[in-house]
């Protein structure tokens, strides 16, 4: 969409146009945000005009075209509500205070603002005649998209948003946990808020360390802390280089990663006879790295990824990364 509407008051027109000339669209229309609130609150309204659609709304990445396609049949299907689970969104700084169009982001609930936007942006670029916006089928799905219920939690310091993000991500029960790309992009975020704040050169190895321990200070639940074994996975991500990581995201787009980690032990071990013979240092990565990455039969300086049978070639720093055992 960001592509499609680089200026953010073309894609404000087109919602106009497609949402709120719709029959009854301004009736019974809750008050939405104007003031970016200086406390805590349970309960507010954003308007779909108010979301932040680009890749910095969030993580720094867009959900996974995986989850998008889910989160959008079942939006398409049942219509939108509300109302059953609230976003949990943050405001752009702004000496006013004003929340402006496009300018609120998400700790959670990315997935399912930019479907909602998605659906707009789709209907606009297909050039749906009026007259069957107006319909019976299709209308009560456009009025459903007008608002979003939605908490905020305010926070003096800016990376303990970062961190709820991921403990949202992590506790909601609707969702998958975040992926291994999700929680590069709030570390990135963080690490670069504690370079800042420190004014000196800080090794990447002990920034990571301090957000982690950060992280995991206001962590109740174990399960969703971040142990030795995931401080690994990020710290291979951020020293990856960029083809590595969009290699990764591609994949994510195609295969939800909460299964990419479930392998057959028989495609293992015949990935691992099939490749052995062909490479000259074989090493055969047959532990699971849980639901993060995935099994792989892994040579340098080859990866081959079970799930798409594709033969990656990579350089010998980026072949670290599933080196994480």
């Amino acid at each position: 969409m960001a592509k499609r509407y680089p200026e953010p008051r073309a894609f404000e027109a087109v919602i106009d146009r497609i949402v709120f000339e719709r029959p009854g669209a301004r009736d019974d229309l809750p008050s939405v945000v104007s003031i970016t609130p200086s406390t805590k609150v349970n309960e507010l309204y954003v308007g779909i005009h108010q979301l932040d659609f680009s890749k910095n709304a969030k993580s720094g990445y867009f959900p996974h075209m995986a989850s998008l396609t889910m989160a959008m049949k079942n939006i398409i299907y049942t219509n939108f509500d509300p109302f059953r689970e609230p976003l949990q969104v943050q405001f752009a700084e702004n000496p006013t205070r004003a929340v402006e169009n496009f300018s609120v982001g998400y700790l959670d609930g990315f997935t399912k603002g930019l479907c909602c936007q998605g659906i707009v942006a789709l209907l606009d670029s297909l050039e749906w005649p009026q007259e069957d916006l107006d319909s019976d089928d299709l209308c009560p799905l456009i009025l459903s998209l007008r608002y979003f219920r939605a908490q905020y939690r305010h926070q003096d310091n800016p990376s303990e948003f970062i961190y709820d993000s991921l403990r949202l991500g992590q506790e909601t029960a609707e969702k998958q946990a975040p992926s291994a790309l999700e929680f590069l992009g709030q570390f990135r975020k963080a690490i670069e808020l504690m370079k800042k704040n420190s004014g000196r050169q800080v090794p990447l190895a002990q920034c990571l360390g301090a957000c982690i321990a950060d992280y995991n200070r206001d962590t109740i639940h174990r399960k969703f802390k971040v142990d030795s074994w995931k401080r690994k996975i990020i710290h291979n991500l951020l020293k990856s280089p960029a083809e590595m990581v969009d290699l990764l995201a591609a994949h994510y787009d195609d295969h939800r990663h909460t299964s990419s980690g479930q392998a057959a032990p028989k495609l293992l071990k015949q990935a691992s006879s099939e490749f052995a013979s062909r490479c000259t240092l074989p090493y055969f990565l047959s532990t699971a790295v849980r639901n993060h990455l995935h099994y792989a039969a892994v040579f340098s300086p080859m990866s081959t990824c079970r799930h798409c049978h594709i033969h990656v070639f990579l350089s010998r720093s980026s072949s670290r990364l599933l080196r994480i055992i």
